[in-house]
């Protein structure tokens, strides 16, 4: 099966699994690499409904005035789950989501970048490629899962 297709299907089945907040049971915030679509599918199985948040903040209001529902929020070693994310994504991995909806500035950071060892002494470089690694971390919107641990879900 092509990559794109795969990658397509599988964003398509996840956020199918949303239903409406007013019918969840579960609110369910899935932080990237850390078995969220693995937790969705248990649930589904077990037929709860939830409201799937994944890509996108959390709404101070939905945290604040959720009175009945739990908040699943999936986590992971912090270390771990960099590590994966940058893997999962770098195109010289060949992954499903290699190149797929990679804007400019993420491929220039991958360039700059073969290892997330590399990425991470980035952190602390002058230059293109450190402030690249910085602004990974500090703005991760667009950067597909690296800089988007449980801090970023929660920061609103």
């Amino acid at each position: 099966m092509p990559k794109l297709l795969l990658a397509l299907l599988l964003s398509q089945a996840i956020s199918g699994e949303s239903v409406p907040l007013s019918r969840a049971e579960v609110i369910l915030v899935h932080v990237g690499k850390t078995a969220g679509v693995s937790v969705t599918r248990w649930m589904r199985s077990n037929h709860i409904p939830l409201y799937y948040i994944h890509g996108r903040q959390v709404s101070r209001g939905l945290a604040c005035t959720n009175e009945s529902r739990p908040i699943v929020i999936t986590i992971r070693d912090p270390l771990a789950r960099i590590v994966s994310a940058f893997n999962w994504r770098h195109p010289l991995n060949n992954g499903t989501h290699g190149v797929f909806r990679m804007r400019a500035t993420e491929r220039e950071m991958y360039s700059c970048f073969k290892t997330v060892d590399e990425f991470a002494n980035g952190l602390v470089t002058a230059g293109r490629c450190g402030d690249l690694a910085r602004q990974v971390m500090r703005h991760p919107e667009g950067y597909a899962h690296v800089g988007e641990g449980v801090a970023w879900y929660l920061a609103n």
